[in-house]
């Protein structure tokens, strides 16, 4: 049975081919919203109802509210979560980094917006938002119609920022997750930097531009209201200072979503070299950090954002500074000197000191999809900033030991529960020289696991607890 609602919205679609039929609930709460209304004239109501319907059937909500701009303040915030359906969900794996695989455990923190703009032939969509306290992630897709002709468009040839408060955001990271002949989709992240409180209910302004002579412009401007996050994000309001000589660095806080961690410090000289910044968790394992963090220059001090990726059903324990004692892996020069070398195809396992009371344990070593895997564990000491950092690499031993060539350094992913793996490309490539690269197979025969001491290399100038 037809209730007013309906009756009205169809006499305002005679003229149109479409027929929309409103769900009894929704249609029952819109008319009890209404009610309570006194508007001017019986047009303006009949249009925002249409609108309603639209928000309503369009907008699937999670961790925010979104609402057109006229009615922000007019309707009541209705909060639903899309669990299964979030489009983040899908995004397992990336070609550019498994540090972005995390992406998919935002979907309890983000709405869908599904709302289009078009201009010079071109349409860029904003299909959901995720908001964890750290950072804005945007998946959107652009769009080209039939006559359009320039593939460059959905090359990252527009680029997106947003404003909040009137606070701008660039993007420090976007993922390519999609892309055909017309259509291309990307995830984009836009850390909150600097320390900002986005409030409860904001404007999300988003503005797309062309570059290199591309032409068109796309801006969208969403009303979102923050879910109630208590039970999803912890927030650590820690202002401790670590001191070494001269140096003075403030952990000012410390956020954790399901997705990530970010670490907000504040410097009075940074210098990115200089430190390495570890976060442990309650089992002694190390979150891997993430290249998508961001730094506000202020008048007497500089604002640095860094990011971790959650391991999941893992509880925050400490953080702790670490001063590099060796230079940096990228010198020509780089080189230890208490080093172990391991044959990929030795018997496992093989326990390694890497220093006073710290142990690595190669446990496996395979391959699979073309790749090496190598799974290690390591307890309670940063294993991952000291593999990343140059402890652990890979050695040809058809090359020279002293030559910087013969070695590749790694990137461990942090699987919990004290392991680590390691994975290596079949394909090996070497500057022969300043212009020619020399592309070979990599013989699990003939390379060897090179693995150095933490101790040699890092000094720890402060560490904060976050166990009460």
């Amino acid at each position: 049975m037809e209730d007013k609602f309906e009756k009205e919205l169809k006499e305002i679609l005679k003229t149109s081919s479409e027929y929309i039929e409103v769900p009894e609930k929704i249609s029952i709460g819109i008319d009890e919203t209404l009610a309570k209304l006194k508007p001017k004239n019986r047009k303006k109501i009949l249009i925002k109802k249409i609108s309603i319907v639209a928000a309503l059937a369009f907008v699937l909500l999670t961790g925010f509210v979104t609402t057109c701009p006229t009615l922000a303040a007019e309707i009541p915030i209705i909060n639903k979560l899309t669990g299964i359906n979030s489009l983040f969900n899908k995004l397992t794996s990336s070609e550019y980094g498994d540090e972005f695989k995390n992406l998919s455990k935002l979907s309890n923190v983000s709405v869908a917006i599904n709302k289009g703009v078009s201009d010079k032939g071109v349409t860029v969509t904003i299909k959901e938002i995720a908001y964890d306290e750290a950072a804005f992630y945007v998946i959107y897709d652009v769009n080209l119609d039939k006559n359009v002709t320039n593939k460059k468009y959905l090359e990252h040839g527009i680029m997106a920022s947003t404003e909040v408060n009137g606070k701008k955001y660039e993007a420090n990271a976007s993922v390519p997750i999609y892309s055909d002949a017309t259509r291309a989709e990307f995830t984009d992240v836009f850390p909150v930097t600097g320390g900002d409180t986005i409030p409860d209910k904001f404007d999300f302004n988003m503005i797309f531009t062309g570059i290199d002579n591309l032409k068109g412009s796309w801006n969208f401007k969403i009303p979102l209201v923050k879910e109630k996050l208590k039970d999803k994000v912890n927030v650590f309001k820690l202002n401790k200072v670590i001191k070494d000589g001269s140096n003075s660095i403030k952990i000012e806080r410390v956020t954790s979503s399901p997705a990530y961690l970010s670490m907000l410090a504040e410097f009075k000289k940074y210098e990115p070299d200089k430190y390495d910044y570890a976060m442990m968790d309650s089992n002694g394992d190390e979150y891997e950090g993430v290249d998508m963090g961001g730094i506000v220059k202020n008048l007497f001090s500089t604002d640095v954002t860094f990011f971790y990726k959650q391991i999941e059903g893992s509880k925050l324990s400490s953080i702790s500074i670490l001063r590099p004692k060796s230079k940096s892996i990228f010198a020509d020069d780089f080189k230890l000197k208490k080093v172990q070398y391991l044959p990929l195809n030795s018997k496992l396992p093989v326990d390694f000191s890497v220093g006073n009371n710290k142990k690595i344990t190669i446990k496996s070593i395979g391959e699979k999809n073309d790749k090496i895997e190598i799974i290690f564990t390591a307890k309670g000491f940063p294993a991952y900033t000291f593999a990343f950092g140059g402890g652990i690499r890979i050695y040809d031993e058809s090359m020279d030991k002293d030559s910087k060539k013969a070695y590749d350094f790694v990137r461990p992913e942090t699987l919990g529960n004290s392991e680590y793996k390691v994975t290596l490309p079949k394909e090996r490539m070497v500057l022969k020289d300043s212009t020619t690269m020399v592309k070979y197979n990599v013989d699990i025969n003939k390379f060897d696991i090179c693995i150095g001491n933490y101790d040699e290399m890092y000094d720890e100038v402060g560490r904060i607890s976050l166990i009460k």
